[in-house]
């Protein structure tokens, strides 16, 4: 594939002549994509007359310095095409601050602060467009994670390849077409470790379910990309009538009305939900069951922090002026089978042969992993690691953070440790599970 022809094609049909004599700013994180993406756009700038300028972001999440190296390394590639390149600090202080505001994790902070520098450097030069270097694989593995956490219409629509300010002229373009070309004009790039990880959902998707698709079932990927296209059409709709219900904000809620509330289909309905908790600039998860059972029976009802109710012929959605208080520390210990309580409710515990054992939870069913008895069922503390599938480990308290569970119900989340930790048991409130199972039978 000729990727010069390739962008080269969508930059015209989406710009023309609109970039002579604007700067455009490029995104690049050193990693293969951004690489290829930068050395492109410096070809194409004496054709399109834009004046190219490069930004990169050192996150400080690595604590062994790697991410400044990647930083200096993009710095220096870019400076060799003539390209000038801003390096953006963020300091380990602005991610934990940006964690405990949005209640999510590392990678979620990273992004939002790393977008935010974005926004504010094309401002400041006064940047026609951002280019990013999302490509076809990204946009598979979007869809599919959505998916997978049960996505609507909205979500399974994809990457936009064009939000204003930002564009990505290699959404179309396989991985694959993107490294043959970093090998023949021999561009050497930087490798995120974190990226073999499978320990992360998104790893395990790119890792193990995309080659098991590619072996299985030909065609697939362009079945998912056409789907997301008939999302993206279907979402415009709903967004466009979602849009009709006007939702006004005072102090810690935000009201709409109910008549052209009701006046909606329920698909619709739910998407005015979804607009108001976004006006409310609400940080917490608020599952589907709760949105689909307030949209079809009005029923007042609460979750994470935010109330759903109906006074004076208006939807009204509030957030508690006080943060819900954390759960407070517990330990539970667990000699053989029985049923034990902890605070996220009673649990079962199993033991076939004496030695070894799960436990179940009555109100959610979930299961745990096995571990070994005695044990103790408690919450997390800062000292806690749990070994990963390559035998180094990792800390819970990052684990949990990752899984963007929210600073005020990381206590919730069950540790279950015996010779070692064993396990975090997300399941138990609506989050992954991390289990350990070398060692359980003795082996």
């Amino acid at each position: 594939m000729d990727l010069i022809a390739a962008v080269r094609t969508e930059i015209s049909s989406h710009y023309d002549a609109a970039l002579r004599g604007r700067t455009v700013l490029a995104a690049v994180s050193g990693g293969v994509d951004s690489t290829v993406l930068v050395h492109i756009l410096q070809k194409l700038e004496p054709e399109f007359g834009y004046h190219l300028q490069a930004v990169t972001v050192n996150h400080n999440m690595r604590t062994d310095g790697s991410s400044l190296q990647d930083a200096l390394f993009t710095r220096n590639f870019c400076e060799s095409l003539s390209v000038p390149c801003h390096l953006v600090e963020i300091s380990r202080d602005e991610l934990q601050k940006t964690v405990d505001e949005r209640n999510g994790g590392w990678e979620d902070a990273a992004r939002t602060l790393r977008y935010r520098h974005f926004a504010a450097l094309a401002e400041e030069l006064q940047a026609a467009a951002v280019f990013l270097a999302h490509n076809r694989n990204d946009q598979l593995e979007t869809i599919l994670e959505r998916f997978l956490q049960g996505g609507d219409a909205v979500a399974l629509r994809g990457i936009p390849r064009y939000r204003d300010p930002y564009f990505r002229p290699l959404l179309g373009v396989t991985r694959q077409d993107i490294e043959r070309y970093a090998r023949r004009n021999g561009l050497s790039w930087r490798t995120d470790p974190t990226n073999a990880d499978t320990a992360y959902f998104r790893n395990r998707i790119r890792h193990t379910l995309m080659p098991l698709l590619d072996a299985s079932f030909s065609g697939w990927d362009t079945a998912v990309l056409k789907t997301a296209d008939k999302a993206s059409l279907a979402s415009q709709t709903l967004e466009q009538l979602a849009d009709s219900c006007r939702w006004k904000q005072e102090n810690h809620q935000v009201s709409a009305e109910l008549s052209s509330f009701l006046s909606q289909p329920l698909a619709v309905r739910i998407r005015i939900l979804y607009n108001g908790l976004r006006v409310l600039s609400a940080s917490g998860r608020i599952p589907y069951g709760i949105l689909r059972e307030f949209s079809e029976h009005q029923a007042p009802v609460s979750s994470n922090g935010i109330s759903f109710a109906v006074s004076d012929g208006n939807i009204v959605l509030s957030e508690a002026v006080e943060k819900q208080r954390p759960v407070e520390g517990f330990c539970c210990i667990i000699t053989g089978p029985g049923t034990y309580h902890i605070p996220a409710g009673s649990f079962t515990v199993d033991s076939p042969d004496g030695v070894t054992a799960s436990a179940c939870h009555g109100e959610t069913g979930a299961v745990s992993g096995r571990f070994r008895l005695p044990a103790v069922i408690r919450s997390a503390t800062s000292l806690d690691v749990i070994r990963t599938k390559q035998n180094t480990t990792k800390g819970v308290l990052k684990i949990l953070s990752e899984w963007k569970v929210p600073e005020n119900r990381k206590n919730e989340i069950p540790v279950i440790e015996d010779s070692e930790v064993r396990g975090i048991w997300g399941g138990i409130a609506g989050y992954d599970d991390w289990f350990v199972l070398q060692g359980v039978n003795g082996e």
